[in-house]
């Protein structure tokens, strides 16, 4: 029985007497499922070694083993470290072809069990700490578990981090998030406990996960209680040996959605048995899931088992979903258009993609009608960082995702060869079937992307000049790479270019690119790799942000003649926001702006008006009023030549519409390379 190594790897002395303490503890609910759900062994990824606690990442799972040979060993459980595997799914929704999961996860101690935020962007993972300190000696490497966040890169998991709460005495383990991320669940053996483990939770208030809270003697007994699973609709499941049942570890389940908790469940049969279930997960619609068990039959020690229940399950209230069909099509030829990628965002109550950030702001050097200073620019995240699309449209045209009709909709689209898409949905929560056609015009440009490296130490250059000039006439184009180093641009076919990349304290470097006799190729990878230049400190300037120097806001919109900020366009100021939260010294003017048409009286107050609603909003987002001062100027700073009497278009009315960031005073030195690092990690 392996019951040591899961409930607490390789840091228990002796077993647990689980019947004693199922005879001591009151009797939940059971059920006897049978023929409503289905339960079989995945024998097509099980070995005769370990596997459990399978956990739902975008197109398959990741689980726990120790098939992996070759590695160090534990010579308290006789085999090799465990480590995360990742398999995908099959159409019928049962893995194949596991292989490791990260290179930078996996150490040559134990991983896992791992939990997922809803856009599989973040991670929280269990992970053995090995104590080696002189005060320790004589316990001969004490291991505890403790829990870790990491944040998926383009390439791997990176900026791995322990969880604040973690104290290195005791265990932290078994992590599970909830669907909005800002709740966790887990297992401790710290003290104050009912019983040998525990099941906790941690609230996330403003970025940071407070202290641990106990879920109290209606969940936890003086047995353990291990592997909570928190599902959407806020059911939790977990395994447990204090509650009464079939022996062993025992799977239950109970509602604490609401204020007042529904009624404790033991799963009963086909899922829990004689031995050890443990380790379940779920998908969203509660028909399918995973768990662990070692029970009679299985391939080896711990094996992974596959659960399909057609009806759901007793006590798992799923919410009406809105079947939507997305069918893809070319604008000119309607031909239909499969491989297309679509990615689902909802939206937030300002309209702006609330999950998966679709779009991420930076803090960059610009240029304005107030002098030099900087822009917050909204970019598009690339697809590696967006990770896997919910849906691809299949050889008959369409796609079909399952909605919360509670929600809004933002869809991404994305095609080789085609202009991206950006897809509002307007759910009608009456309906139950969602159909909507969408065209997509051709796009006749060449990619060109890169990266830019520091030579030597290969870290990124973020904020970075990158300057294209073509033999086709046009003016030079100028991009600027991302917080990770990136670029990305459309060439014109048929064109001779060169490239240059560039910034203070490197050396410039150049290449030549030809988008003649392309073939079939419609992309071009173009990196750099710029050397470190001799900086003279008394002539160089640093990429600092100083008293006196302008944030322009272009983000913000205005309608004409009102005064209120456009649903969707306050991530400008969000992105201002955490930058006077990071850096509590700085002083702001906020100064509003508007394009010539009224009065100048009229403009001005009104200007006056949008600057408070600025305010406004960053006091909301717990800025001090003190620290903002906020002035309308009308028309007064126009960006363009449309003053009175001027015939002008909407768009170069709307380009004198904005709002200008004046900093007042800054006492603390501002790198904005490790602001946009840390403004992307929000």
């Amino acid at each position: 029985m392996f019951t040591q190594y899961r409930i607490c790897i390789f840091c228990l002395s002796s077993l647990f007497a689980f019947s004693a303490f199922a005879q001591n503890s009151d009797n939940p609910r059971m059920e006897t499922l049978g023929d409503r759900v289905l339960v079989q062994n995945l024998r097509s990824i099980n070995t005769s070694y370990i596997e459990f606690s399978p956990t739902f990442y975008r197109e398959g799972i990741v689980f726990v083993t120790s098939r992996q040979r070759g590695g160090l060993y534990d010579p308290k459980l006789n085999t090799t470290y465990f480590e995360l595997f990742y398999a995908k799914l099959n159409k019928d929704g049962t893995p194949y072809k596991p292989k490791p999961f990260s290179l930078e996860i996996n150490t040559k101690y134990h991983e896992g069990p791992v939990t997922f935020s809803a856009d599989a962007t973040q991670m929280i993972y269990s992970r053995n700490n090995v104590i080696t300190s002189k005060k320790k000696r004589k316990e001969a490497q004490v291991v505890k578990n403790q829990l870790y966040s990491a944040r998926r890169g383009e390439y791997d998991w990176e900026n791995i981090q322990p969880l604040p709460f973690n104290e290195v005495e005791y265990n932290f383990m078994h992590p599970s998030l909830s669907a909005d991320g800002e709740k966790l669940y887990f297992v401790s053996d710290r003290p104050g406990g009912f019983g040998g483990y525990d099941i906790y939770v941690t609230d996330k208030i403003d970025g940071k996960w407070m202290d641990p809270i106990n879920l109290g003697p209606e969940i936890n007994t003086p047995g353990n209680e291990v592997f909570p699973f928190i599902h959407p609709t806020g059911v939790l499941f977990f395994s447990s040996s204090g509650h009464a049942g079939f022996g062993g570890l025992d799977l239950f389940l109970i509602d604490i959605s609401q204020r007042v908790w529904g009624e404790l469940v033991n799963l009963g049969q086909p899922f829990n048995s004689a031995q050890d279930d443990f380790g379940l997960s779920m998908n969203s619609t509660g028909t399918q899931g995973f768990f662990s068990s070692n029970r009679d039959g299985g391939e080896g020690k711990d094996d992974l088992y596959v659960f399909n229940a057609p009806e759901g399950l007793e006590g798992v209230k799923v919410a009406k979903q809105i079947m939507a069909r997305i069918s893809v099509k070319d604008a000119a030829t309607e031909a239909m258009l499969s491989g297309t990628k679509i990615r689902v965002f909802e939206k937030a109550p300002d309209g702006s993609p609330r999950n998966g950030d679709l779009y991420e702001v930076e803090l960059q050097p610009s240029s304005g009608a107030s002098g030099s200073g900087f822009s917050i620019v909204e970019r598009r995240r690339s697809t590696a960082v967006l990770g896997a699309p919910e849906a691809v449209v299949g050889k008959d045209g369409y796609a079909i995702l399952s909605l919360d009709p509670k929600e809004q909709y933002l869809l991404f689209l994305e095609r080789e060869g085609y202009h991206p898409q950006e897809i509002d949905l307007n759910i009608n929560p009456s309906e139950s079937y969602y159909p909507l056609e969408v065209l997509m015009e051709k796009n006749d440009c060449i990619t060109l992307m890169g990266r830019l490296r520091s030579e030597g130490y290969n870290k990124a250059i973020p904020n970075a000049t990158v300057r294209i000039i073509s033999n086709c006439g046009k003016e030079v184009e100028v991009v600027r790479s991302n917080v990770d180093g990136d670029y990305e641009y459309c060439l014109d076919p048929n064109c001779q270019y060169l490239i240059t990349a560039s910034k203070t304290g490197f050396e410039a470097q150049t290449q030549e690119l030809s988008t003649e006799r392309l073939g079939s190729s419609r992309s071009f990878a173009v990196d750099f790799s710029l050397p470190p230049a001799k900086i003279n400190p008394t002539t160089e300037k640093r990429n600092v942000l100083e008293a006196g120097m302008t944030i322009f806001l272009e983000g913000i919109a205005y309608d004409f003649n009102k005064s209120a900020i456009r649903k969707g366009a306050a991530r400008d100021l969000e992105a201002l926001a955490a930058l006077l939260q990071r850096y509590p010294s700085i002083q702001i003017e906020v100064g509003a702006h508007t394009d010539s048409r009224g009065t100048s009286e009229y403009n001005l107050a009104l200007s006056q008006t949008r600057a408070l609603y600025a305010q406004d909003y960053l006091i909301e987002q717990g800025v001090t009023p003190q620290r903002i001062k906020a002035r309308g100027y009308g028309e007064t700073q126009l960006r363009n030549e449309c003053s009175d009497g001027v015939a002008c278009t909407e768009k170069q009315h709307a380009y004198n519409r904005r709002i200008e960031v004046k900093v007042l005073q800054v006492r603390e030195q501002i790198d904005l390379d490790e602001f946009n690092q840390a403004l992307k990690q929000q």
